[in-house]
């Protein structure tokens, strides 16, 4: 069998934090085939995104100097340093996987509601000895979009899920004794379904207190809304990032604020169920892992089952900005976020907590979450 060779003619992704997709970021033209084996064997190719309507894989073939590791944003390095680009069906990827991957990988899922820590948590774990750590392959992002409310697509998606994971962890230069997955947000739909595949994963979970959360990306927001973006393009970029739960339900249309809160509340309202329900999973709020980095570490580590013997070189990835180098960068090195929520902002969200959300109020604490001594 044989994979498609896409040759890149364009770049066209508006924003980059944008969820990949194979003919809005690219223009591109067929340039023949190649075996699907000199894709998958290929140590700098890597899984880029999915073509679903033709029941395909993309894969991105990077330059050798490329360590998708170390990067912020692996969809974004992808987008920038792709060479070519190279199409399979899925079913192909799945039966790579069933045959060649790795039999029982170790794992680590970070899963997340953005802007509360995750980034430099996959950092921290990119500098123990034996782990190698992936922030944001979007073809899980991707797949959380695709399935459907009511599990239809379940069966499908599992065998997917497992193959794509499969495909990530070969993107490594070394042969790590354990992999983590850092997701975007709109994985956290894909909880339980990840839980069934790889049931020995180890699954963690990061969020933060509901008004500096709204704050953080209310920054990004108006960061993006430049002259050149269109106003329905940004909307339809809120829509891309929050479709799990769906926002728009809602009558009437709630204000940006009184969105951010009925998501934020939302997320932890399916976290908690499903940690109810029995998935386990180390629960970290950002306020507890700034205000002591050591103790909560060092607890994530010991729940992960990681040395600590590597908790000082660990602890080194706070003294960087670990999103330096792209558009979600600080403004100045150690500069916060200087966006705050005005009185009125602050009494909205609230509001929205108390009008529409079973969560009670924006310093909400999920029963089970780690908590410092």
């Amino acid at each position: 069998m044989c994979a498609t060779i896409l040759n890149i003619d364009s770049r066209s992704r508006f924003h980059p934090a944008t969820l990949s997709n194979l003919d809005r970021d690219f223009t591109y033209s067929t340039g023949g085939t190649i075996p699907d084996e000199a894709v998958l064997n290929d140590p700098h190719t890597s899984l880029y995104c999915l073509d679903d309507t033709q029941q395909r894989v993309i894969f991105a073939e990077l330059p050798p100097q490329v360590e998708l590791s170390t990067a912020p944003f692996y969809y974004q390095v992808q987008y920038d340093k792709a060479l070519r680009l190279f199409a399979m069906p899925y079913a192909t990827l799945i039966a790579w996987a069933r045959e060649n991957g790795h039999a029982d990988p170790s794992l680590i899922f970070l899963y997340s509601i953005g802007r509360c820590g995750s980034t430099l948590t996959s950092k921290v774990l990119n500098r123990v000895e034996g782990v190698t750590s992936f922030s944001e392959p979007d073809v899980f992002t991707q797949i959380a979009v695709m399935r459907a409310a009511d599990g239809s697509r379940d069966t499908v998606l599992k065998p997917l899920l497992h193959a794509c994971t499969q495909a990530v962890c070969k993107a490594s230069a070394h042969q790590p004794r354990v992999y983590s997955i850092k997701f975007r947000s709109e994985c956290l739909a894909l909880v339980d379904l990840l839980a069934q595949v790889f049931p020995q994963a180890s699954n963690l979970f990061l969020y933060r207190g509901g008004i500096r959360w709204a704050s953080s990306f209310l920054r990004l927001f108006e960061q993006a809304s430049q002259p050149d973006i269109p106003e329905e393009v940004l909307n339809r970029m809120m829509r891309e990032l929050f479709p799990h739960p769906p926002l728009f339900e809602v009558e009437p249309q709630p204000t940006m604020i009184e969105g951010m809160a009925l998501v934020w509340a939302r997320y932890l309202e399916h976290m908690q169920s499903l940690f109810v329900q029995g998935i386990p999973m180390f629960m970290l709020r950002y306020e507890d892992l700034m205000e002591n980095r050591e103790v909560a570490i060092q607890a994530l580590f010991e729940y992960c089952g990681l040395s600590t013997a590597s908790l000082q070189q660990a602890w080194e990835a706070f003294e960087h900005d670990s999103q330096a180098g792209t558009a979600l960068a600080r403004s100045e090195a150690g500069e916060g976020n200087t966006r705050r929520l005005s009185e009125q902002e602050e009494q909205l969200f609230s509001a929205a907590l108390r009008r529409d959300a079973s969560i009670p109020s924006a310093d909400y604490r999920i029963p089970g979450t780690f908590t410092l001594a």
